[in-house]
């Protein structure tokens, strides 16, 4: 009896600790999208004088590319730990 609640509360400790890795790996992930899009944002002005002054620049498009990329790496490199794809215990 004993054993058996020690080893309930084992994994509810466990499954606690896996919510609390996935919140924090959201925050942060959250938090370097934030920076990016202050930065993309703090940026725009700049471009839009310099393409109504008349000059051409392609860097607009690469920093639009760079963001969009950046996004998609952030999602596959933190995938494993904000989404659990593992079998439930009881199955």
């Amino acid at each position: 009896m004993e054993l058996a609640k020690h080893l309930q509360l084992e994994k509810q400790l466990k499954a606690e600790i896996s919510n609390i890795k996935k919140f924090l790996v959201l925050g942060c992930v959250l938090l370097i999208l934030a920076v990016a899009v202050q930065v993309f944002l703090a940026v725009i002005p700049f471009y839009i004088y310099w393409l109504l002054s008349g000059v051409k620049d392609p860097m607009f498009g690469a920093l639009l590319f760079g963001l969009i990329a950046l996004v998609i790496i952030l999602g596959y490199i933190f995938r494993p730990f904000l989404f659990d794809f593992s079998k439930p215990e009881g199955i």
